[in-house]
């Protein structure tokens, strides 16, 4: 009976030190005073308060809007966008109307011999021009000038010179007004602005790839984005797992410390568990600074505040959609890669420029010609315009002339090295496709 009363006294006697291990932390526990964690919760929200200008809280398409707004490399491809046409409007400017004029003075001092007696010694000659020229795409050049002529000699004015029956011929200054009409055609060479037709054509498709390539930029930084908000928030859930293993591994290590004092496991468990806690901390600490460095990196991609914080909200989805077709994504990709695209644009450029270059081979033979009805007269240049009967409105005066141009390039290595490099151009990107 006594042996059974001491026996019972010993069960409560170890239960009760079992139930006081529990609730009571040992010395060999690595747990924080209740003190300490109260400290850091009180310091925690002081911090936030203080960093909260510095947390950017981003979803996804706040992401998204935010690198298209901020970023730099996104702000300077808008700039190049609008600037890629450039080509094009340069190679306008060559067929605006262009306003032209011009004066010329021209002054000449002859000996006194018998040749210069008719022509005097002195002779000047003063030209006021104005007009307007344009190139058209067809090869053709135009131009319409109106002009005066003032003409003056010294022939038969000078008395110790001039015998006195020729003394009449001496004029006044002589008025001279033209409006003359300009034309010039290239016949063969060309093609009648087939040539510049295909160099505009080349000009477009340029435009549109470095505009396509700018869109290009655009998207991958869009992407980048992506797939570093995604990363954080991997790595945001990676830090959290690894959290909750740590506080677990913690917990299994000091109930194990635990059953040691009181002989239900041995010193090599808690050993063990210490290692596993070691090692679980170490990979925390590795999840931190990767999701840090992530973090850095979406920071830099936004171009946000270096000292500013980043919180994603989005919840990532582990679910895969179905409603997917791989065959038509495929087809869609092929019509609209960037790179595919701007592959076939650069062979069509290629094809244009091995035209172009042919063409620089071709004879050329240029027709000119120009009209010009004119008036003079002896009293003022405004007379030319006002006198109905010899003046320029009255057309009895005519000046018209025409002219032939013929050129051909003779064994001109230039030209058949051009045309043997837009040959390989087009076969290389041949390839290219085919491949």
């Amino acid at each position: 009976m006594y042996y059974k009363k001491k026996r019972t006294l010993e069960k409560f006697l170890v239960f009760g030190t079992i139930l006081l291990t529990m609730i009571q932390p040992t010395w060999s526990e690595d747990i924080l005073p209740e003190e300490t964690v109260l400290e850091e919760n009180k310091k925690s929200p002081v911090e936030n308060l203080g960093d909260s200008k510095k947390i950017l809280r981003l979803t996804l398409k706040d992401a998204v809007n935010y690198v298209l707004e901020k970023n730099i490399t996104i702000q300077n491809a808008k700039m190049e966008y609008v600037k890629a046409d450039g080509g094009e409007l340069k190679n306008e400017s060559q067929f605006t109307w262009n306003l032209i004029g011009g004066i010329t003075v021209f002054r000449t001092t002859l000996p006194a011999n018998r040749n210069n007696i008719f022509a005097g010694t002195k002779q000047s000659q003063d030209k006021l021009s104005v007009g307007i020229e344009k190139n058209f795409r067809t090869g053709t050049y135009a131009k319409l000038e109106a002009s005066t002529t003032r003409f003056d000699t010294s022939a038969f004015e000078n008395p110790s010179t001039t015998p006195s029956n020729l003394a009449a011929l001496a004029i006044p200054p002589l008025y001279t007004g033209a409006l003359t009409i300009t034309l010039s055609q290239e016949i063969l060479k060309y093609s009648f602005g087939k040539t510049q037709k295909e160099r505009e054509a080349i000009l477009r498709q340029n435009t549109v790839i470095k505009r396509e390539e700018l869109i290009y930029v655009l998207s991958q930084l869009v992407a980048q984005t992506l797939i570093q908000y995604w990363s954080l928030n991997i790595y945001d859930s990676n830090v959290k797992t690894l959290q909750d293993l740590e506080s677990n591994t913690r917990n299994i290590r000091d109930l194990t410390v635990r059953k040691r004092n009181l002989g239900l496991s041995e010193g090599f468990e808690v050993n063990l568990w210490n290692s596993i806690l070691s090692q679980t901390a170490g990979n925390l600490e590795k999840a931190k600074v990767s999701r840090k460095e992530a973090e850095r990196n979406l920071i830099r991609i936004l171009n946000a505040d270096p000292s500013s914080k980043i919180e994603g909200v989005t919840d990532l989805q582990e679910n895969v959609p179905l409603d997917f077709n791989v065959e038509k994504d495929y087809i869609y990709a092929l019509d609209h890669r960037t790179d595919l695209k701007n592959l076939r644009k650069q062979r069509e450029i290629a094809e244009l420029n091995l035209k172009i270059k042919e063409a620089e081979d071709m004879p050329s033979l240029k027709l000119s010609g120009a009209y010009s009805t004119r008036g003079q007269n002896i009293v003022s240049p405004q007379q030319n315009l006002t006198d109905g009967n010899r003046g320029v409105a009255s057309f009895k005066y005519p000046e018209a002339y025409a002219a032939f141009q013929f050129s051909y390039p003779l064994w001109d290595k230039g030209i058949k090295a051009d045309i043997r490099n837009a040959k390989l151009d087009v076969q290389n990107l041949e390839k290219k496709k085919l491949s």
